[in-house]
C-alpha cells in the first residue's frame, strides 16, 4: 500500500474519532434513556459510554494523536522525497488544511447534527477500544489527577444531571416551540414545589370557612349550602379549635336515612382532622395527600396551634393556576380603566402575583394586608397608602383592626396589571 493510501486511511480514522467525540458529548441522554426503556441494546451501550466521558475522551485523544502524527510524518516523508527540504513546508501547509477541514471541522459538524445515530452506531466499537486502551487510559487519568492535585484543583463528585439541566431543557423546548408557554409555566411550578412550604400556600386561619359544632341541627343544611364546600372543618368554641372535618356526602347520606334532620348528630359524622407542620415542603405534602387519600389538612405551628388550612386544590393551583368552578361564581375583582383593582386583604401575595403578573415580595408576609403591616411597621389606618415596587397599596376598608380590602394601583407611567385568566 502506498504512503498516500495509508495517509488517506489514517485521516478517515481521525475524522471518525473527531466526529464521534462531538456526537458523544452532544447526544441527548434523555432520548438514550427512552430508547433503553424500549429495550434497545445499543442504547444501553451508548448510555454506558457517555455516562463516563473521561475514558472515552482519553481514548479518542490517543487515537487522534497517533493517526494525525503518523499521517503527518508519512506525507512529510513523501513530499521530501519528491521536492527535497521544501517538501517539509508543503507537508505542513497541506496537512494543516486537510486535518482542519476533513478531520476536524466537517466531522464535528456532522457529529453535532447526527449525534444520536452516530452514537448508537459507534458506541459498541468505542467501548471495545476503551477496553483495549485501558492501561494507557489509566496512566493518563493518574497523571491528570496528580497534576490537578498539584494545582490545588481537587476532583468534585458533582451530579451528572441536575435540576438546572431540567429547567434548561424546558426553556429550550419553549424556545424551539416544542412546548407551549402554559406548559413551561406548569413544569417550572412542579420543580418549585419543594422550594415552598405549606405555610406559603395555605388558607390563613382567619379565612377558613368552618362550621360550629353547636350549630342548630335544623339549620346545618342551609349552613353547608352557604359554605359551598364538599369538606368543612368543624370547630368547638374557638374557630382554631378544630374537632373534626365534615364530609358533606357523609352528612347527606346520614340525612337520607332519617325523617327529620334534627336526628342527625353532627359529631357522629365527623372524621378526624389531619394535621401537618407548617414547614412541610409542598411537594412532599402533595405526595402525602396521595398516599393517605386525603384532600384537606390543618396546618399547625411548632406549638400545635392551627395556623391555617391547605387542600389538594391549593397545591394543584400552584401548578396549573387558579381553578374556578361553578361554586365560585363571577369574579368580584374588577380592573379599573387606570389598571387599579381592589382585592381582599387576606388574599395571599403569591396568588396576587400569579393572577396579575406582579412582582410583590413573597419572602415576608403571606397576605396583602400582612405585606402592608410588615412594610409600615404599624397597623395602617383607613386610606393609608404604601408604595411597593411598581404598585401603590391603599387600605380601602377595615373592620376593627382587620384590613378587609386593599386598593392596588400602578405607579404613574407604569404598566397596568394583566387581567386574570378566565
Amino acid at each position: 500500500m502506498s504512503s498516500l493510501a495509508i495517509v488517506a486511511v489514517l485521516l478517515v480514522i481521525s475524522s471518525i474519532s473527531s466526529g464521534s467525540e462531538t456526537a458523544f458529548l452532544s447526544v441527548s441522554k434523555a432520548r438514550l434513556h427512552q430508547r433503553a426503556r424500549l429495550g434497545q441494546a445499543r442504547a444501553l451501550k451508548a448510555i454506558k459510554l457517555v455516562s463516563h466521558p473521561e475514558p472515552m475522551l482519553t481514548t479518542i485523544l490517543l487515537i487522534n494523536t497517533l493517526v494525525n502524527i503518523a499521517s503527518s510524518a508519512l506525507i512529510t516523508a513523501f513530499l521530501v522525497q519528491r521536492f527535497g527540504e521544501v517538501g517539509v513546508a508543503y507537508a505542513t501547509i497541506a496537512m494543516s488544511v486537510i486535518i482542519l477541514i476533513f478531520a476536524e471541522a466537517l466531522p464535528k459538524t456532522l457529529g453535532s447534527r447526527f449525534a444520536e445515530p452516530i452514537t448508537l452506531a459507534l458506541a459498541p466499537i468505542f467501548l471495545a477500544l476503551i477496553w483495549l486502551c485501558t492501561p494507557f487510559v489509566w496512566v493518563v487519568k493518574a497523571l491528570n489527577r496528580g497534576i490537578l492535585r498539584l494545582m490545588g484543583l481537587h476532583r468534585q463528585n458533582l451530579p451528572a444531571f441536575t435540576e438546572n439541566d431540567i429547567r434548561g431543557a424546558i426553556n429550550l423546548g419553549l424556545e424551539y416551540g416544542t412546548i407551549k408557554h402554559s406548559e413551561q409555566r406548569m413544569l417550572d411550578a412542579v420543580l418549585d414545589l419543594d422550594d415552598l412550604t405549606v405555610a406559603d400556600v395555605m388558607i390563613h386561619r382567619s379565612a377558613i370557612a368552618a362550621l360550629d359544632i353547636a350549630t342548630d341541627p335544623s339549620t346545618i343544611p342551609e349552613a353547608l349550602g352557604k359554605l359551598k364546600h364538599s369538606r368543612v372543618p368543624v370547630f368547638s368554641g374557638q374557630p382554631d379549635n378544630i374537632v373534626g372535618v365534615l364530609y358533606v356526602r357523609d352528612y347527606l347520606a346520614a340525612l337520607a336515612q332519617v325523617s327529620n334532620r334534627t336526628q342527625v348528630v353532627l359529631k357522629d359524622q365527623l372524621r378526624a382532622p389531619y394535621y401537618v407542620p407548617e414547614t412541610t415542603p409542598v411537594g412532599h405534602q402533595l405526595l402525602e395527600f396521595l398516599k393517605h387519600r386525603r384532600h384537606l389538612a390543618m396546618v399547625v405551628d411548632e406549638y400545635g396551634d392551627v395556623q391555617g388550612m391547605i387542600s389538594l386544590e391549593d397545591i394543584l393551583e400552584e401548578i396549573v393556576g387558579d381553578m374556578a368552578d361553578e361554586k365560585d361564581g363571577t369574579a368580584e375583582n374588577v380592573l379599573g380603566p387606570d389598571g387599579s383593582i381592589i382585592l381582599a386583604g387576606r388574599l395571599p401575595v403569591r396568588d396576587a402575583n400569579r393572577r396579575y403578573g406582579w412582582n410583590l415580595p413573597e419572602d415576608g408576609a403571606v397576605t396583602l394586608a400582612g405585606l402592608m403591616v410588615d412594610r409600615l411597621h404599624h397597623l395602617p389606618g383607613q386610606g393609608e397608602s404604601l408604595t411597593v415596587g411598581t404598585l401603590t397599596l391603599t387600605v380601602a376598608s377595615k373592620r376593627g383592626h382587620r384590613i378587609e380590602k386593599v386598593h392596588l394601583a400602578p405607579v404613574k407611567n407604569d404598566i397596568p396589571p394583566k387581567a386574570p385568566d378566565a
